[in-house]
Order: structure tokens, then C-alpha cells, then sequence
């Protein structure tokens, strides 16, 4: 952006009066006046010859008005270009991602159909962190499970996953099932990355939190569920890895009454004054995407 002394200078040149150029710069004729008077202190040469009648450009103002026109105009060109570039949904974007179940069949599919519309589109899916700092890296969204506290940045549900607690029905017609969270620390509990399980009773505000213990322990989802089937012990598991084995009969619900609160999945990313198309038209795909899910 030029400086306003050169702008007001262009615009005096441009329209041949100190009060044309205001009205085209929307200020006072005494303010462009300073303006130009200041711009010919710092430069050391006269611009301008005024008179009461006619303004006329000296041969260095001549000089310096063909270059300073020109630079505006490349300026202007660069902003139309770049608001062009603004308007194409084309370009790369940078999506971290929670990983598991919930990248490879819910997120993938959408990614995908997002690129097929949008062929000029270029997608870098990174599951390396779940809580990569989305202002300090060098990514454009982020998908999150679980509630985000983060003022500094937008945040857009795609779905909610349900939890719950199950076992295969031969380990309980074998070792029994608890009546409520708590007895879950005289069972084996096939344990993930937590080991303090909180719950809700379905019709009051009671909450009971249990640390449980078991005999394996694993950040794979699908080891734990195939352990569970299998009837190695009680395990936490979202929808996406039981809701097929609950349907089969393969796996059960230990509670009735008591419930894992489910987690939301969130689109975000910062507060940006200005987004991209592109990036725009992404966040407005995946929310609808999961909206129709």
C-alpha cells in the first residue's frame, strides 16, 4: 500500500484539483493539501506549481508522478490477482486429524468426495497429533474429539460418538457383570489410553468415576475390541469400533442405567480475519457432509 502523502499527491495530479482530490480521498482540501506540502518536505523538491487558477506538475514531479502511477498500478493489479486467487477453490490445504475408525470411514469418505468435486484441490491429512496447536503450526484445520476450551479458535461440530462400556457374552455368563460403574475395579478391564472411566446415570445427576485395572492394555482399539469378543475382559470402546458387535450379539452393554457422556468431534481452526476459498468451501462441505451421516 502506497503511502497516503503519495496517494493524495496521485489523486491531486489525477483529478487537477485540490478539491476533487479530497472529495476522491473523502477528506479536506486543507488535509490533502498537507499531505502533498508534506511529501515534497521529505522528498526536497517542489511538486507541484500551484496557482489560484491551475495546478501544474514541475518536471521532477512529472518525473516522479509517472513512477508513482505506475507502482500504484501494480499494486492494484497484485489485489485483483490475489482476490482472484481468493475466489478459486484451488490450492493445498493442511488437515490434522484425530486417527482410528473415525479417519479411515468417516473422515476419508468426505476428503475424497470433496477432491473428486474439486479436482484443483490438493489435501495434506496428517493423524500425527491430536492436539497439534493449530495457530503455532503449520496446518489450516484440525479435527478434535472431546470439548475444546480454546477462545482463539472457531470451532464447528461435525457429530457426537457415543462410548460405552461392553464385554462378550461368554466372559459375563463366566465371570458376572457388574451392577454399577464402581464394581468395574473387581473386574478385568481391557484399558486404552485411560484407565479412570467416568460416568452418568441416565435419570439423575449421580456420577461415579473407577479406576480400573486389567490384564491388557493397548492404544490399538481394534486389539481391544477383538479381546473383548473374545472374552478377555470388559472394555470402553466409542460406537465405531462395538456397534456392529452389539448388533451381531457378539458383544453387550454392561450398563443399563449408567452412561459415558458422548464426546463431540469439532472442525477448527482460527480466527482469520480473511480464509481462503478454498478453505471456505471445505469447512462448508465437511459440516454438511456430516450433517447428512
Amino acid at each position: 500500500m502506497l503511502r497516503p502523502e503519495i496517494l493524495a499527491f496521485l489523486a491531486v495530479v489525477k483529478t487537477g484539483s485540490f478539491t476533487r482530490a479530497a472529495e476522491q480521498t473523502k477528506t479536506s482540501k486543507s488535509r490533502v493539501s498537507q499531505q502533498v506540502s508534506s511529501l515534497e518536505k521529505t522528498l526536497g523538491i517542489t511538486l507541484l506549481h500551484r496557482s489560484t487558477r491551475k495546478i501544474r506538475l514541475t518536471d521532477a514531479g512529472d518525473s516522479y508522478y509517472s513512477e508513482c502511477a505506475r507502482a500504484a498500478a501494480i499494486l492494484e493489479q497484485a489485489r485483483k490477482n490475489l482476490n482472484e486467487q481468493q475466489d478459486q477453490v484451488a490450492g493445498l490445504i493442511r488437515l490434522n486429524s484425530v486417527g482410528g475408525l473415525f479417519s479411515e470411514n468417516m473422515l476419508a469418505p468426505a476428503v475424497i468426495a470433496f477432491m473428486q468435486q474439486y479436482p484443483d484441490v490438493e489435501i495434506q491429512l496428517d493423524f500425527s497429533s491430536a492436539q497439534v496447536d493449530v495457530i503455532a503450526e503449520n496446518v489450516d484445520l484440525v479435527v478434535r474429539m472431546g470439548q475444546l476450551n480454546d477462545s482463539a479458535l472457531i470451532a464447528r461440530k461435525l457429530m457426537e460418538i457415543k462410548t460405552d462400556v461392553v464385554a462378550s457374552p461368554a466372559f459375563i455368563k463366566k465371570q458376572g457383570k457388574p451392577n454399577q460403574p464402581q464394581q468395574l475395579a473387581q473386574f478385568n478391564c481391557l484399558c486404552g489410553s485411560l484407565r479412570k472411566w467416568h460416568f452418568q446415570h441416565k435419570s439423575s445427576e449421580q456420577v461415579q468415576d473407577v479406576t480400573v485395572t486389567g490384564s491388557l492394555s493397548s492404544a490399538n482399539g481394534h486389539i481391544l475390541c477383538r479381546a473383548a469378543i473374545e472374552g478377555v475382559g470388559i472394555v470402553r470402546l466409542n460406537e465405531l469400533y462395538t456397534d456392529q458387535y452389539i448388533q451381531t450379539g457378539k458383544l453387550v452393554s454392561i450398563f443399563e442405567q449408567w452412561q459415558i457422556p458422548s464426546s463431540p468431534v469439532s472442525l477448527i481452526y482460527p480466527k482469520v480475519r480473511y480464509k481462503t476459498k478454498r478453505i471456505q468451501v471445505f469447512v462448508d462441505f465437511l459440516i454438511a457432509w456430516f450433517e447428512n451421516k
